[in-house]
């Protein structure tokens, strides 16, 4: 089922962010589970996650358009008569 395996990344994505944000607090509540997660590991580390998350939409427009462009086409011989 494609509509499936489109509508599941979204899913992890919300979680993941989730679960960055909340890290603090769970290492609060346990602190020898998560010895390196301090009180202000979001606000350090918020910009590295906007970077990453950047990087991925622009990798995402990329392959897609990459992928649109059929592998034997190429723009001299589309133009030639």
């Amino acid at each position: 089922m494609p509509f499936l395996r489109e509508s599941i990344w979204p899913c992890f994505f919300w979680l993941a962010l989730a679960a960055f944000f909340l890290l603090p607090r769970i290492a609060h509540l346990y602190p020898d589970a998560l010895p390196g997660i301090n009180e202000g590991f979001t606000a350090t580390f918020w910009p590295v996650l906007l970077i990453v998350v950047g990087a991925g939409v622009i990798l995402k427009i990329l392959v897609r358009k990459k992928s649109l462009l059929p592998s034997s086409w190429s723009y001299t011989t589309a133009f030639e008569c």
